[in-house]
């Protein structure tokens, strides 16, 4: 949702012949955040003709973009574009690159084993541990508790 109205903002209103899968797949790192970019640079996908499957972050991104009416006002893009990110527990959080240690399981696994990496986030309600791939809040907890 967030990427198609920062598409809208950026580009203005839909057109079908200016805005094509592989004119947003150039600027796809504009509109989505790097995990969901990167996704989209599979083997081949820079070819014009790599096909393109309706779930590819570009065909979402396109799906988003055409949704909003062509007369809906900057103004109230902008407002729903905050209105979505105050809702985010880890709204107005500084974030840190953090890992939680894997247990390991057997002497062979203390070699292989890697940590997982995730997000800190901390703002003025709480701390979440959030899932830097998935973008999933793995633990909220919150100072009053």
């Amino acid at each position: 949702m967030l990427g198609g109205i920062q598409a809208r903002l950026e580009l203005g209103p839909y057109d079908m012949s200016i805005h094509t899968p592989m004119f947003i797949r150039q600027n796809l790192e504009r509109f989505l955040p790097e995990h969901a970019s990167k996704s989209a640079r599979g083997f081949l996908s820079w070819m014009p003709w790599a096909p393109s499957s309706k779930t590819s972050p570009e065909a979402r991104l396109i799906e988003q973009f055409k949704a909003i009416p062509s007369n809906a006002s900057p103004k109230r893009l902008v407002r729903k574009y905050l209105e979505f990110c105050w809702s985010l527990p880890y709204y107005g959080s500084a974030f840190f690159r953090g890992q939680i240690e894997t247990p390991a399981k057997s002497l062979s696994s203390l070699v292989i084993n890697e940590d997982t990496e995730v997000l800190i986030a901390i703002n003025s309600a709480g701390l979440y541990v959030l899932d830097p791939i998935g973008v999933v809040v793995l633990l909220g907890l919150k100072f009053e508790e």
